[in-house]
């Protein structure tokens, strides 16, 4: 793929994230009190050009990103600026997520804006699905273990992410360490109810995995108005509980009408869920936890799902694939910092006039 031919460029994708607002967020949520070198900023910054430009990250990996020169060079911060594994260890695990929470809802309203009415309507489509992530037993500070340890062998302890995508971006996020969500019925309602709250307007149709077995939650959902498409086991007692599940879209009145085609299509794009998470684990180190921390790891996720807009825009306004949009990024951002290198240092344009070309930066 020639990147010269695409329609838009890396630079202007960063150039989107609203710097001064992200500012007036580290200030409201005190997210640098008490840090010297890691602000809440800079965390940002790091993390995110971690995930842009590498496939596998850990904090070691973190410290030697933050000491390099081609992120000193793009942030504008100086050389001499060291922080070490355990330092980053420590801010991870005890920064604020509020900032971090916060910057996710900001990032994902300014780049939702930039879709049409038509593209707006069908993010209506809300797939609900978690995943899980697993890591040794000794590492990881909270988390549940499923099936039985092998003798001899270490066990492993997981978390579950319950996400509610869009087609764009998750909408929301949650992070479950406790064994009774291990159970769906347990965990996606808990995305669904904030979701209801939120959709005021009740213009979203939920698109539930079967692993969402209860009734009694489907109850609740049409108890408050949430339209919703779904499948159930066949083999309960009750048939009509089946037959009621369907006409939750269909029949009652004052609620939106779907036909059976219109359903089985909804259902079908109830994987797209799952193409969103093999994309955040094969190309965004998802699959493994660079924090082990509860904090650590909450912080980790929104990075994660910021990271994953940016490329998502990328990827779409070029109409290219998920795996090609993360390797052109990649490419035009070391091409970016190769261009921004060469001017400062030939004087083609004066220090100030090249950070000004590159983006307003952190000093």
């Amino acid at each position: 793929m020639q990147l010269h031919k695409l329609k838009v460029h890396a630079p202007e994708v960063i150039r989107m994230i609203p710097d001064a607002e992200l500012a007036k967020l580290a200030k409201d949520t005190k997210v640098d009190y008490c840090a010297k070198v890691l602000t809440g900023e800079r965390m940002f910054y790091l993390l995110l050009y971690a995930f842009l430009m590498a496939d596998r990250q850990s904090q070691r990996k973190l410290e030697s990103v933050f000491a390099s020169r081609p992120f000193n060079a793009l942030f504008n911060y100086s050389v001499d600026m060291k922080v070490t594994r355990s330092s980053i260890s420590t801010r991870l695990s005890t920064i604020s997520l509020d900032f971090f929470e916060q910057s996710f809802q900001l990032i994902y309203n300014k780049l939702s804006s930039l879709y049409t009415e038509y593209d707006i309507r069908g993010m209506n489509l809300i797939r609900v699905d978690s995943t899980m992530v697993a890591e040794t037993c000794n590492k990881l500070k909270a988390g549940f273990t499923v099936g039985r340890k092998a003798e001899g062998k270490e066990g492993r302890r997981q978390i579950k992410y319950t996400m509610a995508y869009d087609g764009f971006a998750a909408k929301l996020a949650e992070v479950f360490s406790q064994p009774a969500y291990l159970n769906e019925d347990k965990a996606m309602p808990e995305v669904v109810r904030a979701l209801i709250k939120k959709d005021k307007d009740h213009k979203n149709i939920y698109v539930l995995d079967r692993g969402l077995k209860a009734l009694a939650n489907y109850k609740e959902f049409d108890k408050n108005d949430a339209v919703f498409v779904g499948r159930i086991n066949t083999n309960r007692k009750k048939v009509e509980s089946e037959v009621w599940f369907i006409t939750n879209v269909t029949n009652e009145p004052g609620k939106l009408q779907l036909t059976a085609q219109e359903i089985a299509e909804a259902y079908r794009r109830r994987w797209d869920i799952e193409v969103f998470y093999r994309f955040l684990k094969q190309n965004l180190s998802f699959s493994h936890f660079m924090s082990t921390s509860e904090n650590g790891i909450k912080v980790i996720l929104y990075m994660t799902l910021i990271t994953a807009m940016l490329i998502m825009i990328y990827k779409r306004l070029n109409d290219i694939g998920y795996t090609d949009a993360k390797f052109c990024f990649k490419l035009e951002i070391e091409e970016w910092i190769i261009e921004l290198n060469v001017a400062i240092r030939t004087g083609e344009l004066d220090h100030r006039k090249a950070i000004l070309a590159n983006r307003c930066r952190i000093p």
